[in-house]
């Protein structure tokens, strides 16, 4: 009689069937095959859902939005070209989107032990209140980002945890790498903390048949000065892109790029003379472009380690 199982079957059950009614236990298995049924059918809606919406890059989940908050069939996009939001707490699909968000939370951590109820609750507000750039935190190091219209889901490692309850640190987010260029052939410039290398690779101009399309991306090596600089991005920091007519800053370019917002502390940044030239993922500085004129024109490669 230790067991709870066996103390509900020689004493809870019978006084249910003396106080309420003889067909309590038959009822009550009639209740359970529903409930498996049930969760049978939920159980296969989720995973097709998670097939049709999920996109893995790496160790992060993203979900649209939209998708996350509507049921199958359900489109639309807001004025902004964000997907268009549903209310949740009004939505005939709202367990569809709590399950969805526990297989999620399961599939970044490997289980879905301590993960409550509340914890879905503030996902849930995070995706149909919440700007972009906010962040929940789950147990066990998962976090979800909200970028634009998607939400990533992903895990922090345990290192990375410890730092961020000792408290920001001023180093946290700082490199700052010299680069020497090559007359005539690449430099590789190794940056551990973005996990990547940068090649500058310096070729005669004009560029030949095969790097036609990449003329634009191009820097002109005659106009770059020493110090020669790569490292992280600092706020201020603004440059006249290619086709440009004023200068902009990068804090206004992340967002037309839509950088997640904890990417952008770390986002590289190539500076000559003291001045930005070039940054990841757009154009660079008009002044310093490859043009007819150049002689020599300088790519810039980033390769994940």
């Amino acid at each position: 009689m230790r067991r709870t199982r066996a103390r509900i079957r020689t004493q809870v059950l019978p006084q249910l069937e003396n106080d309420f009614s003889p067909q309590i236990v038959r009822r009550l298995g009639e209740l359970a095959r529903l409930a498996r049924e049930e969760e049978i059918f939920w159980n296969e809606l989720v995973e097709e859902r998670y097939r049709a919406c999920i996109q893995r890059q790496g160790n992060q989940f993203a979900v649209r939005i939209h998708d996350l908050l509507s049921g199958p069939g359900q489109r639309g996009t807001s004025n902004e070209g964000e997907p268009a939001q549903a209310a949740p707490a009004a939505s005939y699909w709202l367990p569809l989107t709590e399950r969805l968000i526990r297989r999620l939370y399961e599939e970044v951590k490997g289980d879905r032990r301590g993960l409550s109820s509340q914890n879905v609750v503030e996902v849930i507000r995070l995706a149909s209140e919440s700007p972009s750039g906010r962040r929940v935190q789950l147990p066990d190091g998962i976090t979800v980002d909200r970028n634009f219209g998607f939400l990533n889901f992903s895990r922090v490692e345990a290192n990375e945890r410890a730092q961020s309850r000792k408290g920001p640190s001023v180093h946290a987010f700082t490199y700052r790498y010299e680069v020497t260029l090559q007359t005539n052939g690449t430099t590789t410039v190794s940056v551990p903390e973005l996990r990547s290398c940068f090649r500058l690779k310096v070729i005669d101009w004009p560029q030949g048949e095969s790097e036609t399309k990449r003329g634009t991306e191009a820097l002109d090596a005659d106009l770059l000065g020493a110090p020669l600089i790569l490292r992280n991005w600092r706020p201020g920091d603004a440059y006249r892109p290619v086709g440009r007519s004023s200068t902009r800053k990068l804090k206004e370019m992340f967002r037309t790029l839509r950088a997640p917002g904890r990417e952008r502390e770390t986002w590289p940044v190539l500076e000559s003379g003291g001045r930005v030239i070039w940054t990841r993922g757009m154009p660079p500085a008009e002044e310093f472009c490859a043009k007819k004129t150049t002689r020599a024109g300088v790519l810039i490669e980033e390769i994940k380690l």
